[in-house]
């Protein structure tokens, strides 16, 4: 009976042991895991990325079911630039926690960054229905109505933050920015007094001012509220560039030129103060400097690259570099097969070669592409007229006249009468 107890005993301790392992099993690999998204934080913060996705994903091994663990995931693949992995980790997270706003929300950021706009204002729509009040989200949608140029919808968001925090400046600006690009500009001028009345130092306020009453032609005024944007943030870049842009209205290079070169001494990744100098300095005979400003832009990558590379073509044509223009004129073909001005360009720098067969096929593509482009048509006729195809050049005059090129009559009369 003895052995019998003892064996009883024995069998009890172990179960009881193996079941407290178990639980404390459980307990420990939910406990590890935090630990190692907690490590993988510390490893976001210093901007090393790989190994907080590699802490991120130690602890999905750990616990599959922790839906904080693959969202934090899902951030760091974001910053890589991960899009598609970000998306399945995102996914992964909803699925687990479907009740979380933020998980849509940040499912919704990158969905924007994919320009999937539609898609992110459906996710942030759940995650309204999950937190209604929630004025970031709110902010959110309006930004992605914004990008589908959704505008009145967007004024409808800001109107309902307003009139949640009546004191909120920032969403009189925003809302401002869509009056303005609206053309509600009475409306866009009540925002910003408005906005102004309760933070008279908002640099941004003012340099909006301007905004609105540049795209009024309001020049001289506008120039004023961004000077008064400066003075309240001297590193503000973007009023330099505006007012840059609004003493280039005004025919007032030298001092567009000098806000342009000052927004880029403030912010050198500005790729549009670069451009918009460019195009300053070209018209003013400084190729040299429009080509240095352009291969700058083309450097960055941004928006602005398309049009960098056929200016800075434009730009070595005028430069005496044949060699180089054509260069990019290739380049920006291969680029926008579908573009009837780069054919035409192309075919301005054949004709400096001497070869106008070549010039003659670039033009007749471009009319292809844009038949009632009358600068095309005088210039195959210049090119067919040069090549002594007297007739065919006669009749492309003639054509570019009928679609209203100007100063063509006189060269008309001298070749063709």
């Amino acid at each position: 009976m003895k052995y019998l107890t003892f064996a009883f005993i024995l069998i009890v301790g172990l179960s009881f042991h193996a079941t407290a392992q178990s639980y404390m099993g459980g307990q420990s690999a939910r406990t590890r895991a935090m630990n190692l998204v907690n490590d993988g934080d510390n490893k976001m913060k210093l901007a090393n990325l790989k190994a907080a996705v590699f802490a991120y994903t130690n602890a999905i091994e750990i616990d599959p079911s922790y839906a904080d663990a693959y969202m934090k995931r899902a951030i760091a693949h974001t910053r890589m630039r991960q899009d598609y992995e970000a998306m399945n980790d995102y996914n992964k997270a909803i699925e687990l926690n479907p009740h979380l706003h933020y998980l849509y929300d940040e499912r919704a950021k990158l969905k924007m960054l994919m320009f999937d706009y539609k898609g992110a204002i459906t996710d942030i729509d759940q995650a309204l229905q999950i937190s209604p009040d929630n004025q970031s989200l709110i902010d959110h949608k309006a930004e992605a109505k914004m990008a589908i140029e959704d505008y009145e919808s967007a004024i409808a968001d800001y109107s309902e933050l307003i009139a949640q925090s009546p004191n909120d400046t920032l969403s009189y600006f925003h809302r401002a920015l869509l009056y303005i690009k609206t053309q509600q500009y009475d409306a866009a001028k009540k925002d910003i007094d408005k906005a102004l009345s309760m933070n008279p130092n908002s640099a941004m306020g003012y340099n909006i001012k301007g905004l609105a009453l540049m795209n009024q032609e309001q020049y001289e005024e506008a120039i004023n509220a961004f000077t008064k944007a400066i003075e309240k943030d001297p590193e503000l870049a973007i009023a330099y560039f505006n007012r840059g842009t609004a003493n280039k209205m005004l025919r007032l290079t030298t001092a567009a030129e000098n806000d342009f070169t000052k927004a880029i001494q403030v912010n050198a990744s500005l790729s549009h103060a670069y451009f918009n100098r460019a195009v300053l300095r070209k018209s003013l005979g400084d190729n040299d400097g429009a080509i240095e400003d352009y291969n700058k832009v083309m450097e960055l990558s941004n928006n602005f690259s398309n049009d960098a590379l056929f200016n800075r073509g434009i730009a070595k044509k005028l430069q005496g570099d044949y060699n180089g223009a054509m260069s990019d004129a290739n380049a920006w073909i291969n680029q926008n097969p579908n573009q009837p001005e780069g054919y035409n360009f192309r075919g301005n720098v054949h004709l400096l070669f001497g070869n106008y067969k070549k010039a003659i096929e670039d033009y007749t593509f471009a009319i292809t592409l844009k038949p009632d482009e009358a600068q095309v048509y005088y210039n195959r006729g210049i090119a067919n007229i040069m090549s002594y195809r007297l007739q065919n050049g006669c009749e492309d005059l003639q054509k570019s006249i009928e679609l209203g090129a100007e100063d063509v009559g006189d060269k008309f009369i001298f070749f063709c009468n």
